[in-house]
């Protein structure tokens, strides 16, 4: 099994929101960093889920303008060679 290297990252905290994030991680009885990566995993994923859905629906709706083009082309021609 290989092992996934994970890619560090830095954040800064005004004192206020460590005061919070302290005091809250204490009454839940976890670490500050267990805390944040469980938070920022859930946000990440969350929106990420959202972006993945506007870009499925935006290629749905260019495949669909694509294929009507493709119909009124072809029944343009249809009509041209009726007259």
């Amino acid at each position: 099994m290989s092992v996934i290297k994970k890619k560090p990252r830095s954040l800064s905290l005004t004192p206020e929101v460590e005061d919070k994030l302290l005091k809250l991680c204490d009454q839940l009885g976890v670490n500050p960093h267990a805390y944040l990566l469980n938070e920022v995993g859930k946000a990440v994923n969350r929106d990420y889920l959202a972006f993945q859905v506007a870009e499925r629906q935006q290629n749905m709706f260019q495949d669909f303008f694509d294929k009507m083009a493709i119909m009124a082309e072809a029944e343009s021609q249809n009509n041209s060679h009726s007259d």
